[in-house]
């Protein structure tokens, strides 16, 4: 059974569909803040992070991203032209796979924490 899991696994992984890095981009318009966990803000779905997968966030349209219920992650996420508002829950930028991972923070890019927790493997301010 254990060898059928692990063979499973590979196949999918092989062809593709759950072991592809992805890029998703923060797309709501700017001046209208909107929630981290709403697909719709997104150009390829709600970042999260998976094993098999190494998936990274762009916040680069001056827009803003609010986080106000734990469990927003990626692997890694690039603030560099926008906001990412906390009031609450949690954000972890962490790949699953090796714990490794950032976040990076560019000229134009502001992380605001009002509460919440924040875990960054980590952090690159430019």
């Amino acid at each position: 059974m254990r060898r059928t899991t692990v063979v499973a696994v590979v196949l999918v992984c092989a062809s593709g569909a759950l072991c592809a890095d992805a890029v998703t981009k923060w797309t709501r318009s700017p001046g209208d803040p909107g929630d981290w966990f709403a697909a719709e803000n997104w150009s390829n779905g709600v970042p999260t992070t998976t094993v098999f997968r190494r998936i990274e966030a762009y916040v680069e349209n001056g827009g803003t991203c609010r986080i106000s219920q734990a469990g927003a992650n990626t692997g890694f996420l690039y603030l560099t032209n926008g906001e990412i508002e906390q009031t609450g829950g949690s954000l972890l930028v962490r790949e699953m796979e090796n714990g490794s991972g950032s976040c990076t923070i560019g000229q134009a890019g502001r992380y605001r924490m009002v509460d919440g927790d924040v875990e960054f493997s980590r952090l690159v301010v430019d």
